[in-house]
């Protein structure tokens, strides 16, 4: 019916599907919020408002738009108020880097709905209390977000976020990733790191590694890394980094050692963004 564009693309992200079915919960999916919910979320064409409103949803990623399509379609008047100059938010990021590059399908897939249902865009708009009154909303959806934590070593050190890495042409640079996440977004930023050509090593205080991730994923993720000779430095945490030198201790007994590094990332859970600023 020359309807393509309506359909969610698969990402192949593996973290709703594979691994929940791996830890025995019920499955759902990344890029449709229906998947296993069918009895609970009815299709919203399906699902009309009884009152029409005018819905203000703060924030463009990817919860902001699927929130902004849901309202549009069941009937409301909806405006997207994003303070970047982009939709997407962290996952444009994710769409950046190797081995991620499926995740720009859901975005493109995204963009294109918010179009197609009259949803208005406005980019460069930040949300300040005033103006949330301002413009006299019926509803107003908070997708703010999080925002990452920036790591400091016990030497008072400021390494890099994640999201800083993700961007630096990092060539063949010696990079040590510290995770204290065990999840997906350290998972990509070493897959990617590597795939630049530089020389990883993962460091986590953990006895293993990427532990909120899949074993579907693993099996081939980690043949990928020994490919490119990412080292796995367990039951360690950072604490100086001096010159070209970064100290680890060892978590079992305290002993401390050093490896040479460029750069030093830290992974830690993401803090959430506030959802307006007074003004």
């Amino acid at each position: 019916a020359g309807r393509s564009d309506e359909i969610r693309p698969c990402i192949g992200c593996n973290q709703g599907c594979a691994q929940n079915l791996e830890k025995n919960l019920p499955l759902t999916c990344m890029v449709n919020p229906c998947a296993g919910r069918e009895a609970a979320w009815p299709e919203a064409e399906h699902d009309r408002a009884a009152v029409v409103r005018d819905v203000l949803v703060i924030g463009g990623g990817p919860a902001g738009m699927e929130a902004a399509a849901v309202a549009a379609m069941r009937g409301h008047r909806v405006r997207v108020w994003e303070r970047g100059d982009r939709l997407g938010g962290r996952l444009a990021l994710a769409a950046g880097m190797r081995q991620r590059e499926d995740f720009g399908l859901w975005l493109t897939y995204g963009r294109e709905r918010l179009d197609r249902l009259g949803v208005k865009l406005e980019l460069d708009r930040e949300a300040s209390f005033a103006d949330i009154a301002h413009a006299r909303p019926g509803a107003v959806v908070l997708a703010t977000g999080a925002e990452p934590v920036i790591y400091v070593l016990a030497d008072g050190t400021t390494v890099l976020t994640l999201d800083q890495a993700a961007q630096l042409p990092v060539g063949d640079a010696r990079v040590a990733v510290y995770d204290e996440t065990g999840d997906w977004g350290a998972y990509g930023l070493i897959e990617h790191l590597a795939e630049k050509g530089a020389q990883v090593t993962l460091i986590t205080p953990a006895a293993g590694m990427m532990w909120r991730t899949t074993i579907y994923s693993n099996l081939t993720g980690f043949a990928r890394w020994r490919k490119k000779r990412v080292r796995v430095m367990t039951l360690r945490r950072p604490r100086r980094l001096e010159g070209g030198s970064l100290t680890l201790e060892d978590l079992s007994c305290g002993e401390l050692s050093q490896i040479a590094v460029d750069i030093v990332v830290c992974c830690v859970p993401p803090r959430a963004r506030p959802g307006g600023r007074r003004g």
